[in-house]
């Protein structure tokens, strides 16, 4: 909804991806340290297994979104 009436383009793999890009960002740079964790989880005692993790959750979530609506597009609704 937000590509089709923000931006006016339909929606599909890349705006699915920069979706998931932009809520890691705003995790990394706002949730984590508000946390406590620090930014990109830099006082964890392995940030980059966090950072890897944050990463691979986000963008699977901007694929599922992506695979949902090419599903819904393909059932017409």
């Amino acid at each position: 909804m937000l590509m089709r009436f923000v931006f006016g383009s339909p929606p599909g793999f890349l705006s699915a991806m920069v979706y998931g890009i932009a809520t890691i960002c705003i995790t990394w740079f706002f949730i984590e340290p508000a946390l406590g964790v620090g930014v990109m989880a830099s006082k964890t005692s392995k940030p980059a297994i966090a950072r890897v993790q944050n990463f691979a959750t986000h963008l699977s979530y901007g694929l599922g979104i992506c695979l949902g609506l090419l599903v819904a597009g393909a059932l017409g609704r």
